[in-house]
């Protein structure tokens, strides 16, 4: 199954990439107005669609639906103000595990990384601490993974767009050639050949460097909150005292 995923979503790039090399080298638009000196419509299909064909043959399906949730999850999540928030308040934390306060746990989990909800679940289980250990462990692990197969993404199609935009102007340009005779084409050809660049370099600086940057610090925080997770647990699984967290700070 997931091999025949994986022929589709390269097939279905391909498919994009060279639709939209053929519609672009072959269909005539009569547009050559820029809005506001940015907007020509026919150029922005183009880049687009190549990049969004590009990411599908390089990474499929499941590779852009990662993309998307791990974006949206970055988005929505401040892990930052989260550890800070365990990095204030782990010791008393400990000290509620200590005295079997649980239902303390639960309503701090709320306000910790999210895989703080998994460790006070299993610890309400009465699930060893040492085994706690191992899911964070392993939950960290595919999580990261999984950044790092988005970030590596952006990266990526920050790294061709200026190229694709390229790709555009050399179509544009040659079909302007290949039309000197016709007047009326010049302002057309013209604009694609220029907007696709101005296209290109923009999806590159504006939009898939800096969102790459962003899931970079996004997945440095996540670290963060999982050694911290793994550090905390270690303490309680020896009965160690709780001012090891603050020295831990």
């Amino acid at each position: 199954m997931n091999m025949l995923l994986q022929l589709l979503s390269m097939l279905g790039g391909y498919f994009i990439v060279g639709y939209s090399l053929y519609q672009t080298g072959s269909k005539q638009s009569n547009s050559f107005e820029v809005l506001y000196n940015i907007y020509h419509q026919d150029s922005l299909i183009f880049v687009s669609s190549i990049l969004a064909g590009i990411a599908l043959v390089s990474f499929g399906f499941k590779g852009i639906v990662t993309l998307v949730i791990a974006f949206f999850r970055m988005a929505s999540t401040d892990v930052k103000r989260k550890n800070d928030f365990f990095r204030k308040n782990g010791k008393y934390i400990a000290e509620s595990f200590y005295k079997n306060e649980l239902s303390i746990l639960q309503s701090n989990s709320g306000k910790l990384p999210k895989i703080w909800r998994k460790i006070f679940s299993n610890l309400e289980k009465k699930v060893p601490a040492k085994d706690i250990m191992e899911i964070v462990k392993n939950e960290g692990r595919k999580e990261i993974s999984d950044l790092d197969h988005t970030i590596k993404l952006f990266k990526n199609l920050s790294s061709i767009s200026a190229s694709v935009g390229i790709l555009g102007t050399i179509i544009g340009l040659i079909k302007l050639f290949k039309n000197m005779g016709d007047i009326s084409t010049i302002g057309a050809n013209m604009s694609l050949a220029f907007a696709t660049t101005l296209y290109g370099v923009l999806f590159g600086i504006v939009l898939f460097g800096p969102v790459a940057s962003k899931m970079q610090n996004y997945k440095d925080d996540l670290i963060k909150a999982y050694m911290d997770s793994y550090y905390w647990l270690q303490l309680i699984s020896e009965r160690k005292p709780t001012s090891y967290l603050e020295h831990k700070k």
